[in-house]
Order: structure tokens, then C-alpha cells, then sequence
């Protein structure tokens, strides 16, 4: 039988799991082709976040696309497990503010044009071979 602890464990355990495959009715599709994965990720009206835990390393980059709506803004989260990743955001009728935090920690804030749809693109690298997680949040406004 498990103790307290080992039932909250698994409890917290089951919780991230479903956050990494759910996406909380987001759409996210993902494919391959050669030396990369790319990932599509629409929001849906949930304030829930996307999730992803990946590696990545090689000539092997790991691409996030956001379909990003006019006037909306947008934190991106990303922690390199082994300091060997690292993470560039752009796009077209976006505005990025990159914030380099300690322990290999990237955020970045990007705020769409309020006239445009805009599509926010976050490569994933590393050299040599990297964990990481990276969370995508449509932030409301405040």
C-alpha cells in the first residue's frame, strides 16, 4: 500500500504527465522532416498553458509555431535542463522582448500587432545533445 507522500507523488506526477498530452483543448500537431520537428500550436479559449518536454541536440532543431492572433500577447518560458540548449523567437508583426534569467532560464514576451495575425516562430537547438521544457502562454490582458 502507498504512503501519503508516495500517492501525493503520483498525484503531482499524473497532473504533469496529462499537462504534457492534453494541451487542454489547444491544438497542437506536430511532424517531421529532416533535420527538424515542427510543432503547430493554435489557442484555444482555455487560459490553461502548452506544455512540452523534449530534447533536442545534433543538426536536429526542434521548431514552435504559434498562430498568433491580432492584438494579443504571448510568454514563452523555456529551461534548458543541461545548459546545453538554447532558444531564438521571432516573427512577422511581433514584438519580442527577450529576458535571459540565471540557470539556463530563457522567457519571452511578444506582443502581436493590433492591426495583423502574426505567426511566432521559437527554434530549439543545442550542441551537443539537451533536455528541455518550454511552456507557451497567451496572456490576457490585465
Amino acid at each position: 500500500m502507498k504512503t501519503i507522500p508516495a500517492m501525493m507523488k503520483t498525484m503531482a506526477l499524473s497532473a504533469v504527465d496529462k499537462m504534457l498530452t492534453d494541451h487542454f483543448g489547444h491544438q497542437v500537431e506536430s511532424h517531421k522532416e529532416m533535420l527538424r520537428t515542427i510543432t503547430d500550436v493554435t489557442f484555444s479559449s482555455s487560459e490553461k498553458p502548452v506544455i512540452f518536454s523534449d530534447s533536442v541536440g545534433g543538426e536536429h532543431i526542434n521548431l514552435y509555431r504559434i498562430a498568433a492572433r491580432k492584438g494579443e500577447k504571448y510568454l514563452t518560458t523555456f529551461i534548458s535542463k543541461g545548459g546545453n540548449a538554447d532558444t531564438h523567437v521571432s516573427g512577422d508583426n511581433v514584438s519580442v522582448k527577450i529576458e535571459n534569467r540565471p540557470n539556463n532560464f530563457i522567457r519571452a514576451y511578444c506582443v502581436t500587432d493590433k492591426d495583423e495575425d502574426a505567426e511566432i516562430e521559437l527554434s530549439v537547438y543545442a550542441h551537443a545533445h539537451d533536455e528541455y521544457l518550454l511552456e507557451l502562454r497567451r496572456v490576457s490582458e490585465q
